[in-house]
């Protein structure tokens, strides 16, 4: 095994794109990760997968009421963060749940029989 110190680099992520779909009540969202450029501006990683978040069902309605200064069916793109958040709690419980279902314990004997080839 060879060691070489990996040196961790500060990232960013941001939303890259969203595409709203009224008639099917869905928000599709892509988030990325990249750095920021010298004037602040944020600059994706050229080689990467975009994770995806669906906003649908109940969070597409919350998403859509009225809230304070924000009328009721539109959103703003710092709105989306909140359903990101969601999307990657809930994806965290159900690989737990996963992980807890497959982690069978193996039960290894402590004596194994041997039997002697010796007379």
């Amino acid at each position: 095994m060879r060691v070489k110190p990996v040196v961790q680099v500060e990232y960013y992520e941001d939303i890259i794109s969203y595409e709203c779909n009224y008639p099917g009540k869905f928000v599709k969202i892509l988030v990325g990760t990249g750095t920021l450029s010298s004037d602040g501006e944020f600059v994706p990683n050229s080689n990467q997968n975009y994770e995806p978040i669906i906003v649908d069902y109940d969070n597409f309605q919350e998403l859509m009421s009225a809230t304070g200064t924000k009328p009721q069916n539109v959103f703003r793109k710092e709105d989306l963060w909140v359903y990101v958040d969601k999307n990657r709690q809930k994806a965290k419980e159900e690989y737990d749940k996963f992980v807890a279902r497959e982690s069978v314990p193996i039960e290894i004997p402590v004596e194994i029989p041997v039997k002697s080839v010796r007379k």
